[in-house]
């Protein structure tokens, strides 16, 4: 748990914990929070942009330029045929139109 805003003070530290398994007996299996002592000194800009640059994800952009290159790679399709197709593949009209402009592309 990491701060975004503070304004009572300057403390810009966070909470590290963990999610246990616990049996309370009885046959009653449950989770609970485990906090550990140190406190987090990362900011969650820090965290999340070093989340974002280990992953392999690759962003709905990307992935509609690259659906767009495949299309048009054996010529000019019909406009609504690659809305259609986008579409199908998972991709939406705004994203598919945002990855023509980044490629140069026109109608």
């Amino acid at each position: 748990m990491l701060p975004l805003k503070n304004n009572i003070g300057p403390d810009q530290t966070g909470f590290s914990f963990r999610i246990e398994s616990v049996s309370l007996g009885s046959g009653i299996d449950t989770s609970r929070i485990a906090w550990d002592s140190a406190p987090v000194t990362m900011t969650a800009d820090d965290v999340l942009g070093a989340e974002s640059s280990d992953s392999d994800d690759r962003s709905a952009l990307d992935e509609a330029k690259d659906f767009l290159c495949e299309m048009l790679s054996r010529g000019a399709v019909e406009g609504k045929a690659i809305y259609r197709q986008a579409d199908d593949a998972g991709h939406a009209k705004r994203t598919i139109d945002r990855a023509k402009r980044e490629l140069g592309g026109r109608a």
